[in-house]
């Protein structure tokens, strides 16, 4: 697939590994994309609708806090009368603050620096392949990824949404060149 990508979107796969290596975690995630987006072309329609690192970063550790639920997830939940941020404030006040986030693991990276992909990103490769044919693009570029992004249940696709970049308006915007 991957031979399919322009220089750009090489690029913007590079960064989330090197965006996973800064953070020392265990996989390169969707957060990891979301945040090398910023340096795209298409960081500049993030950056017109107020998207900035802090907001990619704030979303995910809100997420990391809930347990990995979204803010999607949360109001799913709320409407079954579930309050996740009463239930967070709960835990974290019998076991301290963090108590639900999920132990980082630290990698090691091996001489190639081969960090893994984490299934959330596969899944928003396989669904950047997928607007691509869908277009009838032969080549897939940072719009596509993040069409993914936005196909993809999750943080991103919450935040991306709260700032109004849905899938409608980036499928419509016209191609440029990467």
């Amino acid at each position: 697939m991957f031979e399919r990508f322009t220089r750009t979107a090489r690029d913007t796969v590079v960064r989330a590994v090197e965006e996973a290596k800064r953070a020392e975690a265990a996989e390169v995630t969707a957060e990891h994309l979301a945040l090398a987006l910023l340096a795209t072309p298409s960081g500049a329609l993030l950056a017109e609708h107020g998207v900035r690192r802090e907001d990619i970063a704030s979303a995910y550790e809100t997420a990391r806090r809930r347990a990995g639920l979204s803010e999607s997830d949360a109001s799913a939940l709320r409407e079954l009368g579930i309050e996740v941020d009463h239930v967070v404030g709960s835990v974290e006040g019998a076991h301290g603050t963090g108590a639900m986030v999920p132990r980082r693991r630290r990698r090691r990276f091996g001489p190639r620096g081969h960090v893994p992909v984490a299934a959330d990103t596969k899944e928003v490769l396989r669904r950047c392949l997928r607007e691509a044919l869908d277009m009838g693009d032969r080549q897939l570029d940072d719009r596509h990824l993040l069409l993914g992004l936005v196909t993809t249940s999750g943080v991103a696709a919450d935040l991306l949404d709260a700032h109004g970049i849905g899938y409608a308006a980036l499928r419509a915007r016209p191609r440029k060149a990467s």
